[in-house]
């Protein structure tokens, strides 16, 4: 058994909605869906762990906000090395989980502002 899981790389704004409570506008720069990664991997431990964003992000259609995820929980926030390190820990061979360590192992936080992951549980 598993929860379904999509996490988005977002550079985090100073764009804030006023009709939100103020939450920040975070621009997307990736999407991975992981499908469902089991109840006990240390990477839905470390998300139930994370903070809650003040960020919302776009649906894709562009206009909706996304502020909650699809069960009425607030979307979290992760950083970068510790999402890899759990992620790693949970590498069994599942197809999806080595292009996402891959891609956030080649982003250079030095090229960005503030990138982080938010996770969408569905």
């Amino acid at each position: 058994m598993g929860y379904e899981s999509r996490f988005y790389v977002v550079e985090k704004t100073d764009i804030s909605s006023i009709d939100d409570d103020n939450k920040k506008y975070a621009s997307e720069i990736a999407k991975f869906d992981m499908c469902k990664m089991g109840y006990g991997s240390h990477t839905l431990k470390l998300v139930k762990e994370s903070p809650k964003t003040e960020c919302y992000i776009f649906s894709d259609d562009g206009n909706t906000k996304i502020l909650e995820d699809k069960y009425g929980d607030p979307l979290k926030e992760l950083d970068i090395k510790p999402l890899i390190k759990a992620l790693k820990k949970d590498d069994d061979g599942y197809r999806r989980v080595k292009p996402f360590i891959a891609f956030l192992e080649a982003l250079n936080p030095k090229q960005w502002r503030d990138i982080k992951i938010i996770h969408y549980g569905y």
